[in-house]
């Protein structure tokens, strides 16, 4: 039965595309209709090229549904090429015609960063108070309750929650609603830990260095415990700290192996060790949600994709830390900035030896997203004026170049567009890069 409605479903969207001349549907239908099906597994890549096309048409008209349509299409590469300035002219476009979806839309990109889009809370929030679209109101409530880009207020954020009607606020509000009801019991979805304290004595972080690279593989084989740190959207301030437990073993084949432990589930999956970076080519953790905006939605599935860490000694203990890249692949978009502080001892991170850790270095090839499918962008920044050369290797024969961009290029934030990688093979690609004599690489995976 399922196999017929989809198929049904697919003749359907096919006939609306492709035979725009009959003229069944009015554009606002037509647009309904492929803003529907444009998530669809199902349809085939040439399908979704039609459907921008026909959508970018009826945008020429100043349609504002089909501006805003078309801004949703270009930052989620559905049909072309992954383009968020694009998308923001077509949100901004679709807003001065009045589409208030388009409005939120401009700060749900601030709200996270995404792509090249430079987080901005300032941003998100002036453009989420100019939208009536509920989920912009919704979103804004957040803001308040959380403190994020305005001072804390959780009687405000739940205020705007009991004055928007839709299933989404009234999930969250009941939550919220239940904890300020019973104070005296504190939702814990996170595991307890340990009360015992690492000794707070003087802290002195002597971390290993990448410029000169050694064999660290050693180091880091065995059991790792700690905290899976997840941050706002800033990467400023902790939003949750979840107990994780990793261990790390040699297969004897090159490859590692991880056995993670978290929220009381096991996971494993394979480890490529690079430098001072660990590259998961296909690894997901199942993690509980917090709280849920949706009653069918309680935990989320994150795909682990890098963690660059940095190892050390405190009091002689080995400490791992560093910054951990993931994809949430329920919504289909990069996971909040995080950060995993390990030890070797089963014992609680005191705080003084936690901010000692905290910072670190990040990449300087940053790509979005990761894992790819079709587009990549690969954005960085430039300290001066320099001739810039991109390639994409393989990653088990790197001397198979398979895209190569050559820049001139001014200070400053850079990005270039690696494009049409959908015939590529799933697995490890190299993102190699020359800023005048100086060289960079970073893995990626094509999913």
């Amino acid at each position: 039965m399922k196999k017929v409605t989809t198929l049904i479903l697919f003749l359907f969207v096919v006939h609306f595309i492709g035979y725009s001349q009959d003229n069944v549907f009015e554009n606002t239908e037509t647009l309904k209709n492929i803003e529907s099906y444009i998530y669809s597994d199902t349809i085939p890549r040439k399908q979704f090229k039609k459907a921008f096309k026909k959508v970018k048409k009826i945008a020429k008209e100043d349609n504002a549904q089909a501006l805003c349509l078309l801004g949703v299409l270009y930052k989620d590469g559905i049909g072309t090429h992954l383009n968020f300035n694009k998308a923001r002219k077509q949100f901004k476009k679709a807003y001065t015609l009045g589409n208030e979806k388009a409005a939120y839309s401009m700060g749900y990109m601030y709200l996270k960063g995404l792509g090249t889009i430079k987080q901005d809370y300032k941003k998100a929030i002036n453009w989420f108070r100019k939208s009536t679209y509920p989920m912009a109101k919704h979103w804004l409530a957040k803001c308040h309750y959380y403190g994020l880009g305005v001072p804390a207020n959780k009687e405000k954020g739940m205020q705007l929650l009991k004055e928007n009607t839709i299933i989404n606020s009234e999930v969250l509000l009941s939550q919220w609603q239940y904890e300020k009801d019973n104070p005296q019991i504190e939702i814990k979805l996170d595991t307890i830990r340990s009360s015992k304290n690492v000794e707070e004595t003087k802290v002195s972080i002597n971390t290993t260095t990448t410029d000169n690279y050694k064999d660290t593989s050693g180091e880091i084989l065995g059991q790792w415990y700690g905290d899976w740190e997840i941050m706002d959207f800033s990467g400023k301030k902790v939003m949750r700290s979840i107990p994780i437990s990793i261990e790390i073993l040699d297969s004897g084949t090159g490859i590692l192996n991880a056995k993670v432990l978290l929220d009381g589930n096991e996971f494993i999956g394979n480890v490529i060790q690079n430098k001072e970076e660990l590259i998961f080519p296909e690894m997901s953790v199942m993690l509980r949600k917090r709280y849920t905006d949706w009653p069918e939605e309680l935990t989320l599935d994150y795909r682990l994709t890098s963690f660059k860490y940095k190892t050390s000694n405190v009091n002689g203990l080995a400490y791992m830390s560093g910054k951990l890249e993931t994809t949430i692949e329920n919504w289909k978009e990069p996971g909040p900035p995080s950060k995993l502080i390990l030890q070797r001892s089963e014992q609680e991170l005191s705080q003084k030896i936690r901010k000692a850790l905290a910072e670190q270095k990040e990449h300087f090839i940053k790509v979005y997203p990761n894992p790819f499918e079709q587009d990549l962008l690969v954005h960085y920044t430039l300290e001066e004026d320099a001739d810039v050369t991109i390639q994409l290797a393989d990653y088990y024969h790197p001397s198979r170049i398979l895209k190569t961009k050559n820049r001139t290029q001014k200070k400053g934030e850079r990005m270039v567009t690696l494009e049409e990688l959908n015939t590529l093979n799933k697995g490890l690609y190299v993102i190699k890069m020359s800023v005048g004599k100086n060289r960079y690489s970073r893995i990626v995976i094509r999913k």
